[in-house]
């Protein structure tokens, strides 16, 4: 069965029906760019598919009621799978919704260095994405990394293992996918934009290196500095990407230009100090013409 709604409100409906069934949606990223949310699929154009009949019917309703689908006639069914979803759903709300990258023709050394990058960073990645979604032991990277995994599919088992044994939090490689859990609202759809563009970024960092260091980057001083300056890294630089830095570094600790502040204090010391001098030449140059 499948419902048509607006495409311009997806992400508002996406959240809805997330929050109605309390199921994390998950961003199936290319090609389809489409929401998973269990059973049911809101694809790009804004049309909402899902084989379960009663459960599509069920949220008849709440779009209608929200704008987003035309009035139709009374349908006992839906009344009835409406009563039975509000009788059966969880009171909780859901505090986490799934990125989802394909992985497409990533070899096991690209998938480690990406495993090495999110350990490497996920202090940082926890900070700006203003949660503890991602945790990751540095035993499992580096049984990862000196033994490697012989093929993709022994990656994915060897990663489940991980998570099975709580060395793997927030993270999984499952059918050649790539999935990131966030601790984001579907309803915020500013921070749910900056995380997806952040995680392609860190995706494509990873796919390019050489080398991974796994030193973790830990420094509460700095930490706006050093996310500053690994998004420029990452591409992420100038006025096109400012209000993701804004999104990712607002709330972070330190500056966005300075190590410190310390450094900050020696930048302004440093131009005062030329200021001065330049407000010398001034006036010995005026007393000079005169």
């Amino acid at each position: 069965m499948r419902i048509q709604t607006p495409r311009e409100s997806r992400r508002e409906i996406v959240g809805r029906i997330s929050e109605r069934l309390g199921i994390p949606a998950r961003y199936e990223g290319a090609p389809g760019f489409a929401y998973t949310i269990g059973e049911i699929t809101v694809e790009r154009d804004g049309g909402i598919v899902s084989g379960n009949d009663a459960l599509l019917e069920s949220l008849k309703s709440m779009l209608v009621e929200q704008g987003w689908l035309e009035a139709g006639p009374v349908d006992e069914q839906a009344a009835r799978a409406e009563n039975d979803l509000e009788a059966d759903g969880p009171d909780a709300s859901p505090e986490r919704m799934d990125i989802v990258s394909p992985l497409r023709d990533w070899t096991v050394t690209e998938r480690i260095s990406l495993l090495r990058t999110l350990y490497g960073r996920q202090c940082l990645l926890n900070r700006m994405m203003q949660g503890e979604t991602l945790c990751i032991e540095e035993t499992f990277v580096t049984a990862m990394t000196d033994d490697p995994p012989a093929s993709v599919a022994d990656f994915e088992a060897r990663v489940r293992d991980g998570i099975e044994a709580g060395a793997v939090r927030g993270v999984a490689f499952e059918d050649g996918k790539f999935i990131f859990g966030t601790p984001c609202r579907p309803e915020e759809a500013a921070r749910w934009t900056a995380y997806c563009e952040l995680l392609d970024g860190v995706l494509r960092s990873a796919k390019a290196a050489k080398r991974v260091s796994i030193t973790p980057h830990v420094d509460p001083e700095s930490e706006k500095y050093r996310a500053n300056s690994w998004l420029v890294r990452m591409g992420f630089a100038g006025a096109a990407h400012k209000e993701l830095r804004h999104t990712l570094t607002a709330h972070l600790n330190g500056y966005a230009a300075f190590k410190s502040a310390a450094g900050m204090q020696a930048h302004r010391e440093k131009y005062a100090a030329i200021r001065r001098r330049q407000c010398g030449s001034v006036r010995q140059s005026e007393g000079t013409e005169e």
